[in-house]
């Protein structure tokens, strides 16, 4: 299971990953089962119905961005799938959060066009409701200290492969081959996988619609209520990845102010710190 970081090249890694034939991977662009309390709830045999529908004697492959910063959700993992395979995947927290900011406004989520407001918005969308602002909290998102102890802790370091986004935009491939020895399989001797497949920035075609979805989906009201008891997971995934793209423009974003940037990374030295002392290695 792919279980973080947001904006980090996850996407890339879930598709290149699912392009083995070996390889079962959910349609759904999240798996929420281990951080959803309703789902969880279900039970597994559930889930497998819900994301794994048809499967045989393969690898399954889940992804959720943001499974790594709770850990009841990682401790439910561990107890339903003791033998899973974790893969993390980090990024300089200052391109990270900049990312996510515009991938939020993408979403409906973020409602000030200027990062820098977010960024001064942060502590008090923590304060009043951190679950609907849960991936517009750009610098809580960036620290990745308790990220990697929580899941090193929990599924010992053999279970999990830290990568990072520099190395994988560099050389695909060879991070690829790093996720074969990981699990000890051989995922792509019969094909050449294509690793050109990356998320694009993008805008919104129409905000409103953004902002309506982004709502739409987070509340608990009875359309949503109805509407996911009458229509089958697959088509309801199907039916709103059709409008997200529909909806989505590509389009490069505007450079990241350096100092903006500068202030970032200041702040999060001493977690940079901490990613060397866990992992060894960190490129920013």
């Amino acid at each position: 299971m792919i279980v973080g970081v947001a904006k980090a090249g996850t996407t890339a890694l879930f598709r290149h990953l699912a392009q083995s034939p070996i390889v079962y991977a959910h349609k759904a662009q999240e798996m929420s089962h281990f951080s959803s309390d309703v789902e969880y709830q279900r039970g597994w045999k559930d889930a497998v119905e819900k994301y794994f529908s048809g499967h045989q004697n393969e690898i399954l492959l889940a992804k959720n961005v943001m499974q790594a910063y709770s850990r009841l959700a990682m401790e439910r993992l561990k107890a339903q799938c003791p033998t899973v395979k974790c893969i993390i995947i980090l990024r300089d927290p200052a391109e990270r959060a900049y990312s996510a900011f515009h991938h939020a406004r993408l979403r409906g989520v973020e409602d000030v066009e200027n990062f820098e407001d977010a960024l001064a918005r942060e502590a008090e969308r923590a304060r009043t409701d951190p679950e609907f602002w849960e991936s517009a909290l750009y610098i809580k998102n960036s620290t990745y200290e308790e990220v990697l102890n929580n899941t090193l802790e929990i599924f010992g370091s053999q279970n999990v492969l830290v990568l990072f986004q520099d190395d994988y935009r560099r050389d695909a491939r060879k991070q690829l081959g790093k996720v074969e020895r990981f699990i000890g399989q051989r995922l792509f001797d019969t094909i050449d996988v294509n690793v050109d497949d990356h998320n694009r920035a993008a805008r919104a075609r129409y905000p409103w619609l953004s902002k309506y979805l982004y709502r739409f989906f987070k509340s608990k009201g009875l359309v949503r209520r109805t509407l996911k008891a009458i229509l089958p997971h697959r088509l309801a995934v199907s039916l709103r990845l059709k409008v997200e793209s529909f909806n989505r423009l590509e389009a490069a974003y505007p450079p990241l102010n350096i100092e903006t940037a500068v202030r970032i990374r200041n702040q999060l030295k001493n977690d940079r710190d901490a990613i060397v002392r866990l992992v060894g290695y960190c490129p920013w």
